[in-house]
């Protein structure tokens, strides 16, 4: 197959193009924009330009905030991504905050078996695993990893990775 980044790359080319025309032909503040500036953010983190997926995920994150009700499921997928990227940035309290925003977001709209949530629990242990809260990151890597063996089959990737994340912590 193509290396890989080569086609993030361009990927990248492709969604700024995107967003070039998505900011021409709608409003500031419209959830396709906020859409695309999240797509193009993690083609930026996947080619390491954490800066640049920063500053468009908290424009997104603006944007979902302003176009959607508190709780809403768009707010809490920008939260995560953003979280992520601090959490690369080195910067693990803000990420700290915002997946823990992004998991009870999640909590309060979806069952608790939901895929969503061990994606949140997963995501959010790695940084606590990063602040040196190890029990913190165990207990909610244990929930996830019990989800995920509820949700999926037994060889699914995302069992997988959980039970490495949870021997690694």
């Amino acid at each position: 197959g193509i290396p890989a980044e080569p086609l993030f790359r361009l990927a990248r080319d492709l969604l700024e193009e995107a967003l070039q025309s998505d900011v021409k032909n709608f409003e500031a503040n419209h959830p396709t924009i906020a859409r695309c500036q999240s797509n193009l953010a993690v083609v930026y983190k996947d080619l390491g330009e954490y800066e640049k997926a920063r500053d468009l995920l908290e424009e997104a994150l603006q944007s979902a905030e302003e176009n959607y009700e508190a709780n809403h499921p768009a707010i809490a997928v920008s939260q995560s991504i953003l979280g992520l990227v601090y959490s690369d940035l080195g910067e693990n309290e803000k990420a700290r905050d915002l997946l823990e925003e992004a998991l009870q977001s999640d909590l309060d709209n979806f069952n608790a078996n939901h895929p969503n949530i061990a994606v949140r629990q997963s995501n959010l242990a790695g940084v606590y695993r990063n602040l040196g809260e190890y029990e913190k990151a165990r207990g909610l890597l244990e929930e996830a990893l019990q989800s995920d063996l509820e949700n999926f089959e037994a060889n699914h990737p995302a069992i997988t990775r959980c039970q490495s994340n949870l021997a690694v912590v």
